[in-house]
C-alpha cells in the first residue's frame, strides 16, 4: 500500500511539473502558444486523474480487506488482480512521465526553447 501511495504521489507531481513547464515555455517563443497551453493542460489533467484514481483506490482497499464484522477476510483473485493492475498502471505512468520530464527539462533549461514548436 505504501508503494502505491508513494508512486502515485510521484506520478502526480511529475505530470503537474510537466504541465507547468510546458505552459511556462511560452516565455521563450509565443508563436506556438496554443499548442503549449493545450498540451500543458493535458499533462495537468493526467496528473489530476491519477490523483483521484489513487485516492479512490486507497479508500477501497480497507473495504476489500475486511468484512462487515471487522474481521480480516481472504481477498479473492479479482481484488488481488485489481491491486496489481493499479500498481502496474501507476508505475508505468511514472516511468513515462519521468522520460517526458527528462526531455522537456532538457528542452526548457538547456536549449531555452518552447517545448512543442
Amino acid at each position: 500500500m505504501k508503494f502505491y501511495k508513494i508512486t502515485s504521489a510521484l506520478a502526480v507531481m511529475t505530470y503537474s511539473i510537466l504541465g507547468i513547464l510546458t505552459i511556462t515555455s511560452v516565455m521563450w517563443d509565443t508563436s506556438v502558444l496554443i499548442y503549449n497551453v493545450i498540451l500543458g493542460g493535458i499533462f495537468i489533467t493526467i496528473g489530476v486523474y491519477i490523483f483521484f484514481k489513487a485516492k479512490n483506490i486507497s479508500e477501497i482497499i480497507p473495504l476489500i480487506n475486511f468484512n462487515d464484522n471487522g474481521e480480516k477476510q481472504n481477498r479473492g483473485k479479482s481484488a488481488s488482480r485489481l491491486l496489481f493492475l493499479e500498481r502496474l498502471f501507476v508505475l508505468v505512468n511514472l516511468v513515462i512521465g519521468m522520460v517526458f520530464l527528462y526531455g522537456i527539462g532538457t528542452r526548457f533549461f538547456v536549449e531555452k526553447m518552447p517545448i512543442f514548436g
